[in-house]
């Protein structure tokens, strides 16, 4: 059903501009940003791609066409699990400030 999937992506996009948001308002009141900038990062590039994962499935065959931006979105979004640190290494930052004490949740 594609407007489960619109719903799904407007979602992930969302919940992502939020996080975002959150975590700059705490680095602007000063407080330790490494923890909730590594949640950004990994939740961010993950759910990007599940958003364009979706888009794919949406376009179907046309999705693979070099002709399509959605193509190229497609393959970009892999990247951005490993730049700036992979997934994994993200993890193991949130980790590490869950072990010093409560983020603020």
């Amino acid at each position: 059903m594609v407007q489960a999937m619109l719903a799904d992506m407007a979602t992930e996009i969302y919940a992502t501009r939020m996080m975002v948001l959150n975590a700059a308002w705490e680095t602007d009141q000063g407080l330790d940003p490494r923890a909730k900038v590594s949640m950004v990062k990994y939740y961010s590039s993950e759910a990007l791609g599940r958003v364009v994962d979706k888009a794919v499935q949406i376009f179907g065959g046309m999705g693979y066409c070099s002709d399509m931006p959605i193509e190229r979105l497609y393959r970009d979004a892999r990247v951005y699990r490993i730049f700036d640190g992979t997934s994994d290494i993200h993890r193991v930052v949130v980790a590490r400030g869950l072990l010093k004490g409560p983020l603020d949740i």
